[in-house]
């Protein structure tokens, strides 16, 4: 199964394209996450020390995944089969 989804993959020029972006989107998920954990660690010593970018990249970080889930069930419902 796997083994012929990679071969869709590296086949299908899209599909291939959403991987990447999925992939990327994973990536800054990786990148929120653990700045969010370094914000509530600084948040329980200082108040004050939140950085002001935090609510902006989770939000950023919401509207990746939308988008990544959104084109992953376009692509399944429009695909050529």
């Amino acid at each position: 199964m796997i083994k012929g989804l990679w071969n869709r993959i590296k086949n299908d020029k899209i599909l291939f394209a959403i991987f990447i972006f999925v992939c990327a989107v994973v990536s800054y998920d990786v990148f929120v996450l653990v700045f969010d954990i370094v914000q509530f660690v600084i948040i329980s010593n200082n108040r004050p020390a939140l950085a002001n970018s935090f609510a902006t990249i989770n939000v950023i970080a919401s509207v990746l995944n939308l988008i990544a889930v959104a084109t992953c069930i376009l692509y399944a419902i429009f695909r050529k089969k």
